[in-house]
């Protein structure tokens, strides 16, 4: 029997990266992705990539909550922007966590 497609993570929110998501994991995907364009720091997507070992695609995928990150991919992140992105645990309550100088909307 096949797998099922995952839903995207930002078909979790109406308004993605923006407000929070109605799933805990995909929350947890977007608060990564929030820190990740913090660590970013307004560079451009392609002068990113220039700086990771990931593709243009694939990043600007995470970004825009198409895929789920892959372990892998997290970690070269983190390594090469040197900065944790990954955040730490999303309570069952996570509808009204935020993220240092976000808010959130639930």
């Amino acid at each position: 029997m096949p797998r099922s497609r995952r839903e995207p993570p930002a078909s979790f929110s109406d308004n993605w990266p923006d407000r929070a998501c109605s799933d805990p994991a995909a929350e947890k995907v977007r608060l990564f992705v929030l820190r990740l364009r913090a660590a970013m720091g307004g560079a451009s997507l392609r002068k990113t990539v220039a700086e990771v070992d990931l593709d243009y695609s694939i990043l600007s995928d995470y970004l825009s909550g198409k895929t789920w990150p892959a372990s892998r991919a997290v970690a070269v992140l983190e390594v090469a922007l040197d900065q944790a992105l990954w955040p730490p645990h999303v309570s069952r309550e996570f509808a009204t966590h935020e993220e240092p100088g976000q808010s959130v909307e639930g």
